[in-house]
């Protein structure tokens, strides 16, 4: 057994040239040591490759989910006006009712027969949509 093969090396190997049989001549021992190179750069490719193309997919999908909220947030606030609108009459028409102008309201009993509760839902639908407008139009001009 060669010497390298003994210490463990097995991608080593040696080679023997003893004597040249052609000529007659006979010549000094050469040891040749041949390696065997593992190739590792195409792995190296494919997982950098891999690691691209999932870091290019989450920045899509984070660029889509960016517009697709905004798109929201801007129907959202569009949508808000009117309810905005209707909590304000509600307030005042509770209103109304609790002062006789009117006969009847759609609430009778209950929290929400008090049109201060009406004007704190009108105030808190105001300030939510304002804000979220606000968002949506300041991300708009950049």
């Amino acid at each position: 057994m060669d010497a390298t093969k003994q210490r463990g090396h097995r991608n080593f190997r040696n080679s023997t040239c003893i004597n040249k049989a052609e000529t007659g001549q006979e010549e000094m021992a050469e040891v040749r040591t041949t390696a065997i190179s593992v190739r590792v750069e195409p792995a190296k490719a494919w997982s950098a490759g891999v690691l691209q193309s999932a870091s290019t997919g989450f920045k899509n999908l984070g660029i889509w989910a960016t517009e697709t909220a905004q798109q929201f947030g801007a129907l959202l606030s569009a949508l808000m006006g009117p309810a905005v609108f209707s909590s304000y009459g509600f307030a005042v028409w509770s209103l109304a009712d609790n002062l006789g102008w009117t006969n009847t309201f759609v609430f009778h009993n209950g929290p929400l027969s008090n049109w201060l509760i009406w004007l704190g839902f009108a105030i808190l639908i105001n300030v939510a949509s304002s804000i979220l407008r606000r968002h949506t139009q300041i991300d708009e001009a950049q």
